[in-house]
């Protein structure tokens, strides 16, 4: 975990008697509360569903042979499976094509196109075919054509004989998924649609991350409950092997734990096998396909973790771009993703495959990804995405180049505008409850666009720390205040940056916990932080705090001093005169607010900034002495960025050991020039700037 990784914002809830949800809905900005709590079916009419409806009516009654073609992704896995279900329902037998990444590529590709059989009256696309312009008006010669997709049309729409997309003709919610459209135009076909569908479709839309707002919102929830009512073999199989009563499965357990199963399959070869979980009602043939899928995700956990693990990043590198010959390009997003988690920069992860490098990228909240990638698009072959998730392809040869020009665009943004906001709600230690979990359930289900709410307590102190599983990967947290104990449990390693004894304040979320049938209410941390600013030379966060000063450094804004965590001490002396400061728009016990801390803030950061003095004469002492105080925090800070500067000309590095810091001079390199370090450049134009205006 990133020290100071994230904004920490506190949620604009009123003050008063009423419940977290009334507080959380409107600070939201949810103006009709019972329509979000409540959802009701969509009313408004799917561009081109007329003619979809009469066509589909069509090939029913006269028993034609349908051709369904699909996507390798769980969305388009559900959809494919939600189209087969019905159509099978109304006694047809319909063929179902979905592509081989590898092989075939996405959508309406030339191998997938030529496994069409030749007997087809009707070939009907789910989660692709929007821009299949050509494609279409090729097939339209020998059979009827309905396209049903979600993605964005790009120019001339194909000439089909209907296309359904919710991101035409202004439709007033274009956010469903590609498995959200098929179940639409099949409910509002006015044919019987068989029980279960709804759970395909929540499936997808979750998998998609599709904004669980209004029309998804429905889609989602009555999912879950024909998850409890009517589920499908396969879906059965995964509640059993996941040991879940569907009753208690949410929005999450489908994000993280079917998802990727399905994703699995489609990701490293053939998705077969998950649209079979899908699809089949043969409870053995269910049990076949669900054990596939396990084996394919934990392939793919091994090859993503491979990839993540040991991805270094200099911390003067504003964004991580890698590519691998070994590398699966259906696993490269996830890696980057991971990455983008651990670093909080932007990552692209390429897969080398001759002399291209196919790749997908990954950005923190906040950051334009596609934005960009465009603004290089002269070094690419082909790109597209979206804000925070793109995908591209390049030559080989024209590799450094695009990562040169990546960087200084991601360079031109504030660090603000790439670090996550986490919204939360301040608490009382003593106000942390039962009832909270039973306010929260009602917002479900929780995914993009309704995230789940967190809380924040403060001052905590941590009483324990103890590894449940075998993993190594989950932690129970034990805090304690004014008499009270509350556990936590945190699902990443922390024995080693988390000290008992130590003050933290922590940001949780409330999650229900059903163990052998009793409910209970499970604190899951999120997100933590010290309470004392300064991390010293002994404590573990003193490297990770450094480096992330220095890409303050590198993005500098001063604008963005006064919410940022610039400043790493709570006072010091200006004029002769003590000033406390502000931390996050909370103050820290003790402390006196500044009614204008701004103008401080910024004093207190120039202060840090080595200069070309402070440089020769910590350059001498590193020659000259064997130890060095590190004790003065004002001092610490230039020191460290000195030897950042240092490091990154290459005059030395350094290893940390325990209570110790160890410095290594690197032979022959006596002469260097201190404008060939970004960190430095950066550094002297901050101090111009300030003297400017000053």
């Amino acid at each position: 975990m990133k020290y100071y990784s994230k904004r920490w914002e506190a949620l604009p809830v009123e003050k008063g008697p009423s419940s977290i949800l009334e507080k959380v809905l409107r600070a939201r900005g949810v103006e009709d509360m019972m329509k979000f709590l409540h959802p009701s079916a969509p009313m408004s009419a799917l561009p081109g569903q007329d003619k979809a409806h009469q066509r589909i009516a069509e090939a029913i009654e006269r028993k034609e042979h349908i051709t369904v073609i699909g996507d390798y992704d769980a969305d388009g896995i559900s959809s494919s499976a939600i189209l087969s279900r019905f159509l099978r329902h109304h006694g047809l037998t319909p063929t179902v094509l979905l592509p081989n990444r590898y092989t075939d590529g996405y959508g309406l590709s030339p191998n997938v196109l030529s496994r069409i059989p030749a007997d087809t009256d009707l070939l009907i696309t789910v989660d692709c075919g929007i821009t299949s312009v050509e494609e279409t008006e090729a097939l339209m010669r020998d059979m009827d054509v309905i396209i049903t997709d979600h993605h964005e049309p790009k120019g001339e729409i194909p000439s089909a004989t209907s296309v359904v997309n919710p991101k035409l003709d202004r439709y007033p919610f274009p956010d469903l998924s590609g498995s959200g459209v098929i179940y639409r135009l099949l409910s509002s076909s006015g044919l019987f649609v068989p029980e279960g569908l709804a759970a395909l479709a929540m499936i997808g839309t979750i998998a998609d991350l599709m904004p669980l707002l209004d029309e998804n919102r429905y889609i989602v929830k009555q999912g879950l409950r024909e998850l409890f009512t009517h589920p499908s073999a396969g879906l059965q199989a995964w509640l059993h092997h996941v040991t879940m009563d569907a009753r208690d499965v949410r929005s999450e357990d489908i994000s993280f734990r079917l998802a990727p199963l399905l994703n699995a399959p489609g990701r490293l070869d053939h998705p077969e096998h998950a649209f079979v979980l899908l699809d089949t009602d043969d409870p053995l043939e269910a049990q076949n396909a669900l054990q596939e899928c396990l084996e394919a995700n934990e392939k793919r956990k091994v090859l993503t973790e491979e990839m993540s693990t040991g991805i270094s990043a200099h911390p003067l590198e504003p964004a991580i771009l890698r590519y691998d010959q070994t590398w699966k390009r259906g696993l490269v997003g996830l890696a980057a993703s991971q990455v983008v988690q651990t670093s909080g920069r932007p990552a692209i992860f390429f897969a080398l495959e001759d002399d291209r490098l196919i790749g997908s990228g990954r950005a923190p909240e906040g950051f334009d990804l596609l934005g960009a990638i465009a603004a290089c698009e002269k070094h690419l072959t082909r790109f597209g995405g979206h804000r925070q998730a793109a995908g591209l392809e390049l030559l080989l040869e024209d590799f450094h180049a695009f990562e040169k020009a990546f960087h200084e665009e991601v360079r031109q943004l504030p660090l603000n505008e790439t670090r996550e906001t986490q919204w939360y709600i301040p608490l009382k230690h003593t106000e942390v409850g039962i009832y909270l979990l039973d306010e929260l359930e009602k917002m479900e289900p929780f995914g993009r666009g309704n995230d789940p709410v967190r809380f924040l307590l403060r001052n905590m102190t941590l009483e324990s720390i103890r590894e449940m599983g075998r993993t190594g990967k989950a932690f129970a947290l034990t805090f304690t205040k004014g008499g009270m104990s509350h556990r936590f449990i945190h699902f990443s390693p922390v024995a080693d940056i988390l000290v008992e004894g130590e003050s933290y304040d922590i940001l949780f979320e409330i999650k229900r916990n059903v163990f052998r049938g009793v409910l209970s209410m499970q604190l899951q941390m999120v997100d933590f932080r010290l309470r004392h600013l300064l991390p010293s030379y002994h404590e573990p966060f003193f490297i990770p705090y450094y480096e992330d000063l220095i890409q303050r450094i590198i993005h500098y804004d001063p604008d963005l001093l006064q919410e940022s965590v610039l400043l790493p001490l709570t006072r010091m002396e200006n004029d002769g005169e003590e000033v406390d400061f502000v931390f996050d728009g909370a103050p820290l016990p003790n402390l006196t607010v500044l009614m204008d801390p701004r103008e401080r803030l910024q004093e207190g950061f120039i202060d840090l900034l080595p200069t070309r003095e402070t440089l020769v004469e910590f350059y001498r002492e590193l020659k000259t002495q064997e130890t060095l105080d590190w004790r003065d925090p004002l001092r610490a800070a230039r020191r460290f960025l000195s030897m950042k500067i240092f490091e990154e000309l290459g005059i030395i590095s350094y290893t940390r050991h325990n209570d110790r810091l160890e410095i290594h001079f690197a032979d022959g390199n006596e002469r260097f020039d201190l404008e060939d370090s970004l960190l430095y450049r950066q550094s002297q134009s901050i101090l111009e700037a300030w003297s400017e205006t000053n």
